[in-house]
């Protein structure tokens, strides 16, 4: 025996209303998808060594962030095509954590091509090599630069200030 239809919705587990007609039920799941999705910050990080990666991500994903990763500047010049190449509209990267000295490409170079290109992206820059030039390049991008060995809870935070601000 099917039960009637009470008002063309119908009461859920969570006590929220969920409309019955097939249309306004997709409808209802992609808006209830992008307002879940909006409060989840999307970051990237691109890290060579892969102990400091898993830490770092491991992290930031304990803290409710989407994490992308890329092993290299090389890939996470692949990582951020992919995710503009799907929809720019909706899919995009909330901040970019990423080591200074990395294979293939140094992330304050690729850092400084972004912000030419106007990817306006916030950055954070890891360096166990922070010299005044490399802290002076780095703040005419806007990146904010953390020193190696690197405090988490400092990068919890700044990325958390700078997903919140992008």
């Amino acid at each position: 025996m099917t039960r009637p239809l009470q008002a063309d919705t119908d009461v859920r587990e969570d006590s929220s209303p969920a409309p019955r007609c097939s249309s306004t039920v997709r409808a209802w799941r992609v808006a209830r998808a992008l307002l879940l999705a909006s409060a989840m910050s999307r970051v990237l990080v691109a890290e060579d060594d892969p102990e400091m990666r898993r830490l770092v991500v491991e992290s930031l994903r304990k803290d409710g962030h989407e994490v992308l990763e890329a092993a290299d500047g090389g890939r996470m010049l692949v990582r951020l095509a992919e995710v503009f190449d799907r929809d720019p509209s909706l899919l995009y990267v909330d901040v970019i954590v990423c080591d200074m000295r990395m294979p293939v490409c140094n992330g304050l170079d690729l850092l400084e091509r972004l912000a030419e290109a106007r990817w306006r992206i916030p950055c954070i820059l890891m360096t166990a090599f922070g010299d005044d030039e490399t802290r002076e390049r780095a703040a005419r991008i806007g990146a904010t630069l953390l020193d190696k060995p690197l405090a988490l809870d400092l990068l919890r935070a700044a990325v958390k200030r700078l997903a919140r601000r992008g």
